[in-house]
C-alpha cells in the first residue's frame, strides 16, 4: 500500500498552456463589449433621428408657405385668449349666448351625453345675429362633433379639455362674418 501512495505522487501534472489565455480572453470581452457599446449606441442614434426626432425637424421641413400660416394661426389664437381690443387697446366687451342642452348617443352606445354651452362673441350685433339666425347651424355643427366621440372618449379628461376648440372648429363655416371668440362648456353630464 506505500507503494501506490507513492504511486500516485510521482504522476506528472499536466503541463500549463504558455502565452497568457487568461488575459488574450480579457482582451477579447473587452472589444466585444466596446463592439456591442457602439452598435448599440448607432442604433439609438439612428432610432432618435428616424423615428423619435423632434417635432422642430418636420416643422423646418415644410414650405415657408404652411409656417407662416401656423403663425398666423397662432397669432389669431393668441387675440382669441386675449379678445379683441379697441383702438385704445382696452378688450372689448364680450357677450355669451347661451345654448339649449345638446342631448346625443355616443357613438356605439345606448348611453347619453348632455352639454350645454356658452358662445362668446364680441359685439350686440353679433350676439343677435347667433341667436337669431346662426343658432340652427350651430346646433347643427355642434352635434355632428358629439356624436362622433364614444363613451370612453367622453370619459377621459384629455378630450373635454378640448371640446370646446373642436366645436368652435367646427362650427366656424357655419357661421361666417360673425366672430366667435370662445365656447365655454357650462353643462356636461354622462348618463
Amino acid at each position: 500500500m506505500a507503494d501506490d501512495a507513492d504511486e500516485v505522487e510521482e504522476k506528472p501534472a499536466k503541463p500549463k498552456k504558455e502565452g497568457g489565455g487568461g488575459m488574450k480572453t480579457v482582451l477579447m470581452a473587452a472589444v466585444a463589449g466596446l463592439l456591442v457599446a457602439v452598435v448599440f449606441g448607432a442604433g439609438i442614434f439612428l432610432g432618435v433621428k428616424f423615428f423619435g426626432g423632434s417635432h422642430e425637424d418636420e416643422k423646418s421641413d415644410k414650405p415657408k408657405k404652411e409656417a407662416k400660416s401656423h403663425s398666423d394661426l397662432a397669432a389669431e389664437e393668441e387675440e382669441e385668449e386675449i379678445g379683441p381690443l379697441d383702438e385704445d387697446g382696452n378688450p372689448l366687451p364680450r357677450f355669451v349666448i347661451p345654448t339649449e342642452d345638446f342631448i346625443v348617443n355616443p357613438n356605439g352606445s345606448d348611453r347619453y351625453v348632455v352639454v350645454n354651452l356658452g358662445i362668446e362673441v364680441n359685439s350686440e350685433e353679433a350676439k343677435g345675429k347667433v341667436e337669431k339666425d346662426l343658432m340652427i347651424p350651430i346646433r347643427h355643427g355642434v352635434l355632428k362633433v358629439l356624436q362622433k366621440y364614444t363613451i370612453e372618449d367622453y370619459q377621459r379628461v384629455a378630450l373635454r379639455d378640448s371640446l370646446p376648440k373642436i366645436i368652435k372648429k367646427e362650427i366656424r363655416p357655419y357661421i361666417i362674418g360673425t366672430k366667435v371668440s370662445n365656447i365655454y362648456i357650462s353643462k356636461f353630464i354622462i348618463q
